[in-house]
């Protein structure tokens, strides 16, 4: 029987280098004791090297993260994101997420690199957000006044007093608050980055005070009003 090196080896010959860092990640911790119903992310990796979909979307995302992972960008871009999200979709892919590092520094810190771009799970996720508000006759309301408002942000204008005033009104409605909090997800969270890295670029910056999470996500999907 080949030793676990050799095993490791002959796996990083078959997946993409930063493949290959993760399949290290568990190498030193195959001895150690059992960490529930967690994978060592070797073993993550190899699971999801045996199913063609998680096969196709980790490639896709060592790709489209690589610069990410390596430390040469620190924001996350949008086709970092939307890999993760594909990937995050298949049936071996969320055991990547949360496999194990066993104390492994280089693990953690790789995990830390990525940790940004991971579909977020810890909040209510923008898309429940605004369907809660559409249920909701005041907040719609409110959400449609915002489109009239404040539409004009999105090609460059600045915040104007009635679109400050709409979003004040917004922030005392219930289901408006979770409208400011709530975590971009799904398509929704790649094009929501893009749409703040361009604000945060320069020119629009003081409109970004104006900006709800969840409606500069809808103004960038809408037609402009």
């Amino acid at each position: 029987m080949a030793s676990s090196g050799a095993l490791t080896q002959s796996v990083c010959k078959s997946v993409w280098p930063l493949g290959c860092v993760l399949l290290f990640f568990g190498y030193l911790s195959v001895a150690s004791p059992s960490h529930g119903r967690r994978l060592i992310c070797w073993q993550a990796i190899m699971n999801c090297q045996a199913e063609p979909e998680c096969n196709y979307a980790y490639e896709h995302y060592t790709r489209a993260c690589g610069p990410v992972l390596s430390g040469q960008r620190k924001k996350c871009p949008s086709h970092c994101i939307s890999s993760l999200v594909q990937l995050n979709l298949t049936k071996s892919g969320p055991a990547l997420e949360d496999c194990s590092c066993a104390h492994d520094p280089l693990c953690t810190s790789t995990k830390r690199a990525i940790e940004p771009c991971l579909p977020r799970t810890t909040s209510t996720g923008c898309t429940e957000a605004r369907r809660q508000c559409e249920r909701d006759q005041q907040c719609s309301s409110a959400m449609h006044d915002y489109l009239n408002h404040c539409g004009k942000l999105f090609s460059g204008a600045i915040c104007t007093n009635a679109c400050r005033n709409v979003i004040a009104n917004m922030r005392k409605i219930p289901k408006g608050q979770q409208l400011d909090t709530c975590m971009c997800d799904g398509t929704e969270r790649a094009i929501y980055s893009d749409y703040i890295e361009e604000l945060e670029s320069g020119a629009s910056l003081p409109a970004a005070h104006c900006v709800l999470t969840l409606l500069a996500t809808i103004l960038a999907l809408l037609p402009l009003i």
